[in-house]
């Protein structure tokens, strides 16, 4: 006959399988006959409190982990379980507490990185840059480069005004992940920051050449024109700005919310130019993104009037001549007609 012990290992089981399938509600089940069978075993209270924490109940989980951490308190996952628990209830000082806990008796690597990782968020949130920055670093050095601290302590350099140090570190992601625009745009934002607009858009001209078009690109190339209109009020700008979304439009495959949001964009800059019309019909599409986006609207109408060419058009017209002219001519064909 199957002990009641061998019976709980087995629901414990079937319970992380269903939680790893993402049937949290049945992990969770399934979890809870275990601990009737195996009410001291840490791992059917582990099972549960799992289950709990994907179905967004914080307040259960922190009294499942809590009741593993009482049957299992030399084992620092644990801890580190619990304080992870406690800060996506938001509760920061129940969170920090078990985590210095979870240091102290020590992790595995992947919950070591999590852990310092959990630190530097609390402290940001806080106020305590300087404190996220050690964290962040102590999670550096074991995992390695890892583009999502890097982002954060960018964030925290700009958030300290320390625009060289925050600089530094995107220039890292740029060497790392050239192809990502996650790296030049925080450098671009940095240099806003600054005041650098010169240096900022040199930065944006770089990522034109190297990274992946991408929303975030073009949506950084707006602000770019709109810092420029606040500084000399031309409305060229806003032209420009529109004629990029355009843009957007045409080279990305937009998300629906993505969509949206650059109808409510569009609808905003309209609103400058003063032109009700647009601006009316930008937000009626934003309202019905999909069907808008298959119909083919109209950002710009073509009956409009001319919208000028931006910088970064001309530039890729350049380019876009330059490969023609190669491949009409050859890989020497240019030096002989520049003769």
């Amino acid at each position: 006959m199957t002990s009641n012990q061998e019976r709980a290992k087995q629901l414990m089981a079937d319970s992380r399988f269903a939680f790893m399938n993402g049937q949290n509600r049945e992990a969770l089940n399934l979890a809870k006959e275990a601990i009737q069978l195996a009410s001291k075993d840490p791992d059917a209270y582990q099972c549960a409190a799992n289950a709990c924490m994907s179905l967004g109940d914080y307040d259960n989980a922190i009294d499942y982990y809590k009741k593993a951490v009482k049957l299992d308190t030399g084992n620092g996952n644990r801890y580190f379980n619990l304080g992870y628990a406690y800060a996506s209830a938001e509760k920061a000082g129940e969170a920090v507490k078990n985590l210095a806990k979870a240091e102290e008796l020590g992790c595995t690597p992947e919950n070591t990185v999590q852990l310092y990782n959990l630190l530097g968020i609390i402290c940001f949130d806080i106020g305590r840059y300087n404190d996220a920055l050690v964290n962040l670093s102590k999670a550096e050095a074991v995992i390695g480069i890892d583009m999502d601290i890097m982002r954060r302590k960018a964030i925290i350099y700009g958030m300290k005004n320390e625009i060289r140090k925050g600089l530094e570190v995107c220039n890292q992601m740029k060497l790392i992940a050239p192809s990502e625009y996650v790296g030049y745009q925080y450098a671009f934002k940095l240099l806003c920051q600054a005041k650098r607009l010169e240096a900022a858009k040199r930065e944006l001209e770089i990522a034109a050449k190297y990274s992946v078009p991408s929303m975030d690109y073009y949506m950084d190339c707006v602000t770019f024109e709109l810092q420029n209109y606040g500084n000399d009020k031309n409305r060229d700008h806003m032209k420009k700005a529109l004629a990029l979304l355009v843009k957007a439009m045409k080279t990305l495959k937009p998300s629906v919310k993505e969509v949206t949001e650059t109808y409510i964009s569009s609808a905003e800059l309209w609103l400058q130019l003063e032109d009700a019309d647009r601006t009316i019909a930008c937000l009626n599409a934003a309202l019905n993104p999909v069907s808008s986006y298959n119909l083919g609207f109209e950002i710009v109408p073509e009956d409009h009037g001319e919208i000028p060419l931006t910088e970064y058009d001309i530039e890729e017209m350049i380019e876009n001549d330059r490969i023609r002219i190669e491949n009409e001519l050859g890989e020497y064909g240019l030096e002989e007609l520049a003769e």
